[in-house]
């Protein structure tokens, strides 16, 4: 039972970042920097990883690795909307 549990935080934790990017405009920085929105998940899985292991905090840095992926992909899929939203936030 516990692989099952473990298998379904770790899917409700995919793209958490992408998501946080996207729904949350404190995440999404200035309004004319592209690499907030275009693979801005992939960024602040990133950040996260390099200030946890500047904070000496290795559980936040291995969450941020295994999100890594699915923000990744998830960048991906949104890629379109992503540029749309940098370039109309810059008008």
């Amino acid at each position: 039972m516990k692989p099952v549990g473990i298998l379904m935080l770790l899917l409700s934790l995919s793209g958490c970042s992408t998501v946080m990017v996207h729904n949350n405009e404190s995440f999404a920085g200035e309004p004319c920097d592209f690499t907030s929105y275009i693979y801005g998940g992939v960024v602040g899985d990133a950040v996260l990883m390099a200030e946890s292991v500047k904070g000496r905090q290795p559980a936040m840095a291995l969450l941020g690795f295994l999100d890594l992926p699915f923000s990744a992909a998830a960048d991906t899929i949104i890629l379109p909307l992503a540029v749309y939203r940098a370039v109309d936030k810059c008008r």
